[in-house]
């Protein structure tokens, strides 16, 4: 929100065209208001929780950044990708 907010992310819309203030505003209310109905508080929480727990094995073991993601579970993984869909606007693709 504070990206889109500051004009540091630009939120691009028909014809290379960008949000004004008040469409920003009203575009992180809607997508939270979705996050907030779709995704558990619980789930959410363990979710961050246990991908901090994975860096934290990641940095002494040396992984990279696709190890970590691969440590979590498939619930977790859900959650990620439910939240990349609804907060960042990214597809993931298919959610399993």
């Amino acid at each position: 929100m504070e990206g889109i907010l500051s004009g540091q992310t630009n939120v691009v819309i028909e014809d290379n065209k960008t949000l004004d203030a008040s469409e920003s505003l009203r575009l992180c209310e809607f997508r939270y208001g979705e996050f907030i109905k779709k995704v558990p508080l619980a789930d959410y929480l363990d979710q961050q929780t246990h991908l901090y727990e994975s860096f934290q094995r990641a940095y002494r073991q040396k992984y990279i950044l696709e190890d970590v993601y691969n440590s979590l579970s498939p619930k977790d993984k859900k959650t990620f990708a439910t939240t990349s869909q609804i907060m960042l606007g990214l597809d993931a693709g298919e959610l399993e």
